[in-house]
C-alpha cells in the first residue's frame, strides 16, 4: 500500500487525483490532503492541513499539482518525511528547476509537465517524424486548454517544442506571434499558439506542412482522470526507488523496453575467419554475394586481432550452397550451419533502459539456448539460435516482460 499526501487537495486535479487512488484502495491509501483553501463541506475521508509545515502524517509520496510557488514547501515536506515526490505542476522558472533537481540528490523525484501516456507517445512520435521528414517540412505546434489556465503556451507544447528542436542539427527557434512582424516565414521557425476556451482539458497537435502534403500528429485528453491516473502511475514507479529525478520518458521506456517477440526459420549462418581487417575485403565479399541476387541478413564482425577479423552472416537455407560456391575460391576459410532460426525482441523504449541485455541473457541462459550470433540496434536485438530452442525462448521472453 502506498501511501500519498496531495498538496492542492481541494483544486480539480486533487481532487480526481484523490477519486483515482480511492478506485484502487488496494494499491493507494490518502493520508493526508493540504491546501489554503478548503470549502465547507469538504469531506475527502483524510485530514487537510492549511500549509506543509503542518502535517506531520508518514507517508510515502508527496503528490503536487498545485502552483509553482508550492515546490520549496512540497520539496521540504518530502524530505522531512523521507517520501518521494511527484510534481505535475507546470510554468515552472529556472530557480525552481535548480531546486528539484538538488532535492532528486537526496530524495526520488518524479517531474513532467504532462502525466497522460499518450502525450509522451506523441512527443516520441513527433520526434521520429521531424527526424525522418528534415527540413523539407515548415512545423507548427498548437496547443488549446480550458479558459482557466494561467501558463501559455504550456508545459507539454515546451516539452514537445524541445523535442522538436533536438532534431534539427540547423537550431530551429520558436516564434509565437507573427501579427507584429510582416514578413514570410523562415524555414528554421517553429510556431508556437495556445489557444484558451470553454472546458478543454487538453489537446495538442503538431503540423509538418511539406510541398503538397501536411502530417499532423494529435493528442486530446478528454478528462483529468488521465493525468490523475498518471499521476498515481508516477507514483507507484518511483516507490522505492533511489534518490533522483525520474522522467515520464523511463516509465514509457519501462513499458516499452520489449514489445515484440517473433522468429524466422530457415536460417543459415556462414562465419569466415582470418579475413583482413580492410572494409575492401568484405566489400568483396558482399559484393559477389549480392551480384549472385543472394540476399544477407545479420551481420557480426569481432575486434582486428594482428590485422585480422571473424565475418559472420545469415542468409536464407536455400541460398548456402550458391554462397558457399561463390567464396570457396576465394581460398576464405569458411565455415558454415543450416537449419537456424533468427530470434527477435523489440520495443521502443529498449534505447532509454538499461539491462534489457542482461534479462535476455537470463532469459537464453535458462532455456540453455545456443546462441551462434547477435546483432543489436536501439530498439532491436536478433539473436541466431537452432529451431529446436525457439519455444522456451519465445516463451521465458514473454514471461520475462510481461508480454
Amino acid at each position: 500500500m502506498i501511501r500519498l499526501i496531495i498538496n492542492g487537495a481541494t483544486g480539480a486535479m486533487g481532487r480526481t487525483i484523490t477519486q483515482c487512488a480511492q478506485e484502487r484502495a488496494g494499491e493507494f491509501s490518502v493520508v493526508a490532503g493540504i491546501a489554503k483553501d478548503i470549502p465547507e463541506g469538504f469531506a475527502p475521508g483524510f485530514p487537510v492541513f492549511e500549509t506543509q509545515e503542518e502535517c506531520d502524517l508518514p507517508a510515502d509520496i508527496v503528490v503536487d499539482f498545485s502552483m509553482p510557488d508550492a515546490v520549496p514547501g512540497v520539496i521540504a515536506l518530502a524530505k522531512r518525511l523521507g517520501a518521494g515526490l511527484v510534481i505535475g505542476t507546470t510554468g515552472l522558472d529556472d530557480e525552481k528547476l535548480a531546486m528539484i533537481d538538488a532535492a532528486g540528490q537526496e530524495i526520488p523525484i518524479f517531474m513532467a509537465s504532462n502525466m497522460s501516456l499518450g502525450v509522451n507517445l506523441q512527443i516520441d512520435l513527433v520526434k521520429r517524424a521531424a527526424s525522418f521528414l528534415g527540413d523539407g517540412f515548415d512545423v507548427e505546434i498548437t496547443e488549446r486548454h480550458h479558459n482557466r489556465k494561467v501558463d501559455a503556451p504550456s508545459g507539454t507544447a515546451m516539452s514537445i517544442a524541445k523535442a522538436l528542436q533536438e532534431q534539427y542539427s540547423d537550431g530551429k527557434y520558436l516564434v509565437y506571434d507573427r501579427h507584429s512582424v510582416r514578413k514570410r516565414r523562415d524555414p528554421r521557425e517553429i510556431g508556437m499558439h495556445a489557444l484558451r476556451g470553454g472546458t478543454i482539458v487538453g489537446e495538442h497537435s503538431v503540423m509538418f506542412a511539406g510541398e503538397d502534403e501536411i502530417l499532423e500528429i494529435s493528442h486530446s485528453a478528454r478528462s483529468k482522470k488521465v493525468f490523475a491516473m498518471g499521476a498515481l502511475r508516477a507514483a507507484k514507479f518511483i516507490f522505492g526507488r533511489a534518490p533522483k529525478v525520474y522522467s515520464m520518458g523511463e516509465i514509457f521506456a519501462d513499458l516499452n523496453s520489449l514489445t515484440d517477440v517473433k522468429s524466422v526459420a530457415g536460417q543459415s549462418i556462414i562465419t569466415i575467419t582470418g579475413l583482413a581487417a580492410d572494409p575492401a575485403a568484405a566489400a568483396r565479399i558482399f559484393g559477389a554475394l549480392a551480384e549472385a541476387d543472394i540476399n544477407i541478413d545479420m551481420i557480426s564482425q569481432t575486434a582486428p586481432v594482428e590485422g585480422k577479423v571473424e565475418l559472420s552472416f545469415t542468409l536464407p537455407d536455400e541460398s548456402l550452397a550458391a554462397a558457399k560456391r561463390l567464396l570457396e575460391p576465394e581460398g576464405l576459410n569458411i565455415a558454415a550451419q543450416s537449419g537456424l532460426d533468427k530470434f527477435t525482441v523489440e520495443g521502443f523504449g529498449m534505447e532509454h533502459r538499461p539491462g534489457v541485455a542482461a534479462r535476455m541473457f537470463g532469459v537464453m541462459a535458462e532455456g540453455g539456448v545456443s546462441i551462434r550470433l547477435i546483432t543489436t540496434s536501439e530498439t532491436k536485438i536478433s539473436y541466431c539460435i537452432e529451431q529446436k530452442d525457439v519455444e522456451a525462448a519465445t516463451r521465458l521472453a514473454k514471461e520475462a516482460f510481461g508480454l
